[in-house]
């Protein structure tokens, strides 16, 4: 098994367990199953290959979760999941139909707190386009650094250690290499002291250095182990920097800064594909810390800007908690001023979901 195929089966069950334990149920005539962790994990794994790939034929995945089984759990576990899993053959597997966030929570996997506040914020049409996407195995994408205009290219894992070890590529998915494009092109602009606030991996910070190649780049991350990753990343694409390790918002306030980028912390609504624990840890009580942090990273932001200096803000979240409603709060805060925002939301063609807004201080 090619590790493709691995990590896809891996994040794909994570994503996916509401279903899977809904065709479970189906298997086992509607009888609650109750299983520890181990056997239900097999099992989750089994039918996520059986019912969303078409790559591993019943047999091969049954032997599997069977000797899964014999080692890590008992004979009689071993016994249950090859008579369950055989029964695949002859019942046909359904999902639940209807448009209630309780149908919509075990079609696509999300828990149901989650969907009714999609519902308030989009359509049916969109929740549904962004609860779908959220399900996708993330595509490959690499950006061209040299090419003038935003050019990125989709390319598959053959082809990965030709992109990851070249320097005229760097890989990320296009909707945050095409929120900074837009960015820097709202209008003459040339930096030239950059602050990247919460920097890693340094994909922003790297964006930074190729549209604003003149500028003196400082790059910040809470994680000292995290700036390990922006190092690698600097010393392979050759890129100079000035790194420092803390809280966001509690950078020093010995340098004032030209442009200021905040990629704050969020609840990553826009990238579940990648991140599937993120959908699980979803709460009211979760979003309302990471929007108490985001104002205080913004608080600091402000104070480290010139009077002229810009500010983006940008997020991998599709919420507006934490981006129209946080940019709008901070200008009434703060004094100021919206001069471009900008959401995506990810879809089936495996853009990202993400928001970017530019602020300036009101003259």
């Amino acid at each position: 098994m090619d590790w493709r195929l691995a990590q896809e089966i891996a994040f794909g069950t994570m994503r996916m367990k509401l279903t899977l334990d809904h065709f479970l149920l189906q298997l086992n005539a509607y009888k609650k199953i109750s299983l520890k962790l181990k056997p239900l994990l097999i099992l989750r794994s089994a039918i996520y290959q059986l019912t969303m790939l078409d790559r591993v034929p019943l047999y091969a995945v049954v032997n599997e979760a069977v000797e899964l089984a014999k080692k890590y759990c008992s004979s009689p576990i071993a016994r249950f999941i090859n008579a369950l899993l055989r029964k695949h053959e002859t019942i046909l597997l359904k999902r639940p139909e209807g448009i209630t966030a309780k149908g919509l929570s075990i079609r696509f996997s999300y828990p149901e707190e989650l969907i009714q506040h999609l519902l308030k914020q989009f359509t049916l049409a969109e929740t549904q386009q962004v609860l779908a996407a959220g399900n996708l195995p993330p595509p490959l994408m690499a950006r061209k650094r040299s090419a003038k205009n935003l050019e990125m290219i989709l390319f598959s894992s053959s082809d990965i250690e030709k992109y990851a070890s070249s320097s005229e590529y760097y890989i990320q998915n296009s909707t945050p290499a095409l929120l900074f494009h837009h960015l820097a092109n709202q209008e003459s602009f040339n930096p030239h002291r950059v602050l990247d606030l919460c920097s890693s991996p340094g994909g922003k910070l790297i964006l930074a250095h190729d549209y604003f190649p003149q500028a003196t780049l400082f790059a910040n991350d809470v994680s000292e182990i995290k700036l390990e990753r922006i190092k690698e990343n600097l010393a392979k694409y050759q890129i100079p920097a000035y790194l420092s390790h803390g809280p966001a918002e509690q950078y020093p306030l010995t340098t004032k800064f030209d442009l200021i980028i905040a990629d704050i912390p969020c609840s990553n609504t826009g990238v579940m594909n990648k991140r599937p624990e993120a959908r699980w840890r979803f709460s009211e009580t979760s979003l309302s810390e990471l929007k108490m942090l985001a104002h205080r990273i913004l608080a600091r932001a402000v104070e480290l800007l010139n009077e002229r200096g810009k500010l983006w803000l940008m997020t991998c979240s599709i919420l507006r908690e934490e981006n129209q409603v946080l940019v709008s709060s901070a200008c009434k805060e703060f004094s100021l001023q919206c001069t471009h925002q900008e959401l995506i939301l990810p879809d089936e063609q495996g853009r990202d979901g993400g928001f970017a807004a530019e602020l300036v201080l009101k003259k």
